[in-house]
């Protein structure tokens, strides 16, 4: 885990040189969406693109939403956090629009409000990028995938999973220079 961690923080900032020609600069995305049966904001930080605007590195961290009750209560959201670094691989590009894969590694942050602890998931999906003018002025994106994890909210009742399922996220992303 520690080695997995460290090496994708060394690739991060190799991700800093571009290598080959990055047509694209590093980017700050804001998003909101549903990641299995919880509310999600999240906020993104991008990479230069690397091999020739083919590959993209993302950390991120997001704040998510559970419903649920403890001991019988009323249902309130109750917050948790969980943190990503990950792949984005361009598939096909033009003037205005972007399609790409994106995968993900995530780290469930412990929440004394749903009683999880340290876990570990993956996301995989796929997205849409539109452009609003050029491709130097930022974007919209939608995403679509699925998150697999095995962490559980065990102060809520009949302990629900955490972000386990269906995800999808929309939100805008700017360039940082």
């Amino acid at each position: 885990m520690k080695r997995l961690m460290i090496g994708l923080v060394v690739l991060w900032f190799f991700a800093l040189v571009p290598l080959g020609a990055a047509d694209r600069p590093m980017a700050l995305a804001m998003s909101v969406g549903q990641r299995g049966r919880d509310f999600s904001l999240g906020v993104e930080v991008a990479s230069p693109s690397l091999f020739d605007g083919l590959v993209t590195i993302h950390v991120g961290a997001d704040v998510q939403y559970k419903e649920g009750s403890v001991n019988g209560g009323d249902q309130q959201w109750y917050p948790y956090a969980l943190t990503s670094v990950g792949l984005q691989i361009t598939a096909a590009r033009t003037d205005w629009m972007r399609l790409y894969a994106s995968s993900a590694v995530l780290v469930f942050v412990p929440s004394p409000e749903v009683g999880s602890s340290w876990h570990m998931g993956g996301y995989g999906g796929f997205g849409y990028e539109f452009y609003f003018a050029s491709q130097g002025s930022g974007s919209y994106y939608l995403e679509i995938g699925g998150t697999g994890t095995t962490a559980k909210a065990s102060a809520l009742a009949h302990a629900p999973s955490l972000g386990n399922g269906l995800t999808i996220k929309a939100g805008c992303r700017f360039p940082l220079w």
